[in-house]
């Protein structure tokens, strides 16, 4: 595949569910597009779209294989394994949606010239170990393992790509050809049946690209005897390369008989740990990922070129799209991106009251201490008014008790005595009634204070992770403001396919918004709160 110098800028397509944003990459066998799954509120995972071209989509032969293996390539799941989250058809057109890495590929790197030794050893041990659980767990070949198909993140960790030509070991192809021509092994050259050592044969080739700066079979096709050998190398001088070690391992793999290369990928990886080992201890992944950061912000920093086709979308109503395979993580995507959907009757763009209150805990809780206290209140006022009415009656109850015949004796007493207590008391005017106690002022309605407004929490992580939030789970990042009350709380992400995991507790403080950005590729990961 012939990589163009930058991304190709294209008009926002709809392909299936996914909406494509920049052409990568094209050549013989595909188009790459860099594609974004969009969902509701806000929900948006980056990936990689690589649509297979028409002419091989025509061939039967193809697309059984391609169908076949489908099932497979969904379920690998390893750190050195950019994984592949659907195998489908949209308007005739078979595609893989991939997960987007940023960094750069071999391919980008040697732009910039050879690589060290040290490099060369690191990416090859890892890519051996990806083969490795390729060829033992699942027993398939990848058939195209290029420069290309070979990115370092930013944490320089190296990942092999595209799985999507790849055939079960000793498949028969009725001598159907496929691969990238001068990293194919002589006998995929031929048509014949494959085994993981074909793969070995072209991790040599791309290692000793690495290491060289130039193709093993541009040298080849001067060295070897037989033409039928296509790019194998008949011999290789091993001082060709910085490390003579190094050189006769990429030697060997580069073998023209199969049977002559190493037996498996673990016995590669072993060898290149090793010599890492005893020559790099410190290891080499922080100076590589830089290497890798830095292209890849020099690619994305070139301005964007004015050619380039349209990707053939269609009209989105019209759209025919069905899933040959999917994975598990794609499901769990799938699921965040939805879980959100609106109801029937839609809310505006401004969410209402009722929506805030139906997503925020925390305003929940201060609305049911509102009524608590509202109903307290409610129940005081009646309470007083019932029994100051009560005091009001029994005072004019004791008034009209008093016996009739005493009081007229009191009027006609000219000098009362001591003698006579009540005549005397009721010789002044009438007392008044008492009057009732006033009731109580109800309390103010308590408004929430400060303290308790609540803060937004956005969670993000590389390249994705599973979160938990005081011990629940949230689902799987990007996560965008998440209502929280103030105070402490811990988060945990897990990336299970890197086998990576990291808790951490922030501080957050009334109304604050806090973005916690975690970067799984690095060891220890790395917690970024902004």
């Amino acid at each position: 595949m012939t990589e163009p110098p930058q991304s190709v800028p294209l008009p926002l397509a709809h392909f299936g569910k996914y909406l494509l944003d920049h052409e990568l990459a094209r050549g013989g066998m595909s188009r790459v597009f860099r594609a974004r799954l969009c969902g509701p509120g806000g929900f948006e995972k980056k990936l990689v779209v690589k649509q297979i071209l028409p002419e091989l989509a025509s061939d039967p032969d193809f697309i059984e294989l391609f169908v076949r293996e489908a099932n497979t390539l969904v379920q690998m799941s390893h750190p050195n394994l950019v994984p592949v989250y659907e195998l489908g058809e949209v308007d005739g057109v078979y595609f893989l949606a991939m997960e987007w890495v940023q960094g750069a590929t071999i391919a980008e790197l040697l732009r910039e010239g050879p690589l060290p030794s040290a490099w060369v050893a690191h990416v090859g041990a890892q890519i051996a170990e990806a083969l490795r659980y390729a060829h033992e767990r699942f027993q398939i070949v990848h058939r195209d393992v290029t420069p290309r198909n070979v990115i370092i993140d930013a944490a320089g960790q190296a990942r092999l790509l595209d799985f999507g030509i790849a055939a079960k070991a000793d498949h028969t192809g009725r001598g159907e050809i496929f691969g990238s021509p001068g990293y194919m092994a002589p006998e995929q050259t031929r048509g014949e049946p494959l085994g993981p050592r074909s793969d070995l044969f072209s991790l040599g080739a791309v290692l000793y690209e690495a290491a060289t700066g130039s193709k093993a079979a541009a040298r080849s096709r001067v060295e070897s005897s037989a033409a039928s050998d296509g790019p194998a190398l008949a011999a290789m001088d091993a001082l060709a390369l910085t490390d003579p070690a190094l050189g006769r391992l990429i030697a060997r793999m580069l073998a023209p008989e199969a049977a002559a290369r190493p037996q498996a990928a673990a016995e590669v990886a072993v060898e290149l740990r090793t010599w890492l080992a005893e020559r790099h201890p410190q290891g080499v992944e922080r100076e590589l990922g830089a290497r890798a950061q830095s292209t890849h912000s020099a690619r994305e920093a070139l301005p964007s070129a004015a050619q380039g086709a349209t990707p053939k979308s269609g009209n989105a109503s019209h759209t025919e799209a069905r899933s040959i395979a999917t994975s598990p993580v794609l499901a769990e995507l799938l699921k965040q991106a939805t879980e959100r959907l609106p109801r029937p009757n839609p809310p505006p763009a401004v969410p209402s009251v009722g929506d805030e209150l139906a997503n925020d805990p925390e305003m929940q809780r201060t609305v049911r201490r509102f009524v608590r206290d509202a109903v307290v209140v409610a129940v005081a006022l009646v309470v007083a008014v019932v029994f100051g009415l009560r005091a009001a009656r029994e005072g004019h109850a004791t008034e009209h008790a008093l016996p009739r015949s005493v009081a007229p004796t009191a009027k006609l007493t000219a000098a009362p005595s001591t003698d006579t207590p009540i005549a005397a008391a009721t010789q002044g005017p009438k007392a008044d009634p008492p009057t009732p106690a006033a009731p109580p002022r109800a309390a103010e309605t308590p408004r929430p204070s400060e303290a308790d407004k609540p803060g937004f929490v956005t969670l993000s992580a590389l390249p994705w992770a599973q979160v938990r939030l005081d011990g629940r789970s949230v689902g799987v990042t990007p996560r965008r403001n998440l209502p929280l009350r103030p105070g402490k709380h811990t988060l945990a992400f897990e990336c299970p396919p890197l086998g990576k995991q990291s808790r951490t507790t922030i501080d957050l403080h009334p109304g604050q918004a806090l973005q916690v950005v975690v970067d799984l590729h690095t060891d220890p990961p790395k917690v970024t709160l902004r």
